[in-house]
């Protein structure tokens, strides 16, 4: 790094307004930790499992409106903050696309070799890129399940009313995830054998019925295609990337930049403990759906989306990048097994 000369930023806060704006980033990013736990608790409850994805994108988005709001300053944070929303958008995704071309092979590469080396990962094993996406809630314990089959000509619709996902494992396909509370309709489909079970791999505890009431043993098999994809794709930029971005590297690196700015470059953007500790808080928050440590490692790239955000001067070029990485790690988790 090299000493970075005077740049236009954000005044340096000092006494009650540095005081304010350190409770504003432990409030809401302490209010955060608590919204998604709670949106993770509420995955058990059927008819609001679908909406989940948004309620939490709400969050991200809303609670530095309401810590503004709870801690006001001199210069409130909103979506068109200099780090946030409002930068220059072509320039944004341009360079959001860039960091991926010069990033993504690389770690494809490294993926490869972490699970055929280290891993022992079958590739070819998984559904590759057919097929419908294998993506569950965590499962919870309920009183009351079933899951109801009925035939709808040559065709399947499965009717989840559990209060978790389910999956429906065609003999020698990939399988097909059915979320709490969904109602997954399977048409063109040729019946053959098939059978339910948990997220954890548990038989369902009932029997899938069909309209009639009887136990259902015709099967169904599911086609291969990419139609996940896309979909998948607007939602890991739209409900993902995007809020979380806005919230880590809109609202918390702005707030941090004011706190301490940067006093050296990095690549010829201004770079310090600001956007260290914006990294540092990204990670953590990972723990709170899934406390696991490996969550941690996405410090790595969190110190990437803040090189991004600060030399694009909003969020568009992190969170095209932040999208871009979701996708690619999950497309290639689906080549091994």
């Amino acid at each position: 790094m090299s000493p970075a000369p005077p740049q236009e930023t954000e005044p340096r806060l000092t006494g009650a307004g540095r005081r304010r704006a350190l409770g504003q980033i432990l409030v809401s990013t302490g209010l955060l930790a608590f919204w998604l736990a709670l949106t993770d608790r509420l995955s058990s409850v059927c008819w609001l499992a679908p909406h989940l994805g948004a309620l939490v994108a709400l969050g991200f988005l809303g609670l530095p409106w309401l810590t503004e709001h709870l801690l006001p300053l001199p210069t409130p944070w909103t979506l068109t903050d200099r780090l946030g929303l409002a930068g220059p958008l072509r320039r944004g995704v341009g360079l959001g696309l860039l960091a991926s071309l010069c990033i993504l092979p690389l770690f494809s590469i490294g993926f490869f070799l972490l699970e055929t080396q280290f891993l022992h990962s079958n590739l070819g094993a998984g559904p590759g890129m057919q097929g419908p996406p294998l993506t569950f809630q965590q499962p919870s314990v309920a009183s009351n399940h079933h899951v109801i089959v009925e035939e709808m000509g040559k065709g399947l619709v499965v009717t989840n009313a559990t209060a978790y996902a389910i999956a429906v494992l065609p003999q020698g396909r990939p399988a097909i995830a059915v979320p709490a509370g969904a109602r997954r309709s399977l048409d063109r489909q040729i019946l053959q054998g098939f059978r339910l079970q948990l997220p954890s791999g548990q038989p369902l505890p009932e029997p899938a019925l069909a309209a009639s009431g009887e136990a259902l043993s015709q099967p169904v098999e599911v086609p291969w295609d990419w139609q996940w994809l896309l979909p998948f794709a607007l939602a890991q930029f739209l409900a993902i990337a995007l809020p979380e971005e806005a919230f880590f590297r809109g609202f918390i690196l702005a707030r941090l930049r004011q706190l301490w700015p940067a006093r050296r470059r990095l690549l010829g953007v201004p770079f310090g403990v600001a956007h260290v500790a914006s990294a540092a808080l990204f990670a953590l928050i990972h723990l709170v759906a899934v406390p696991e440590p490996a969550r941690l490692l996405v410090f790595f790239p969190a110190l990437l989306f803040a090189w991004l955000a600060e030399r694009s001067r909003a969020v568009w070029a992190s969170a095209v990048h932040h999208a871009l990485s979701n996708i690619a790690l999950r497309v290639l988790q689906r080549f091994f097994a």
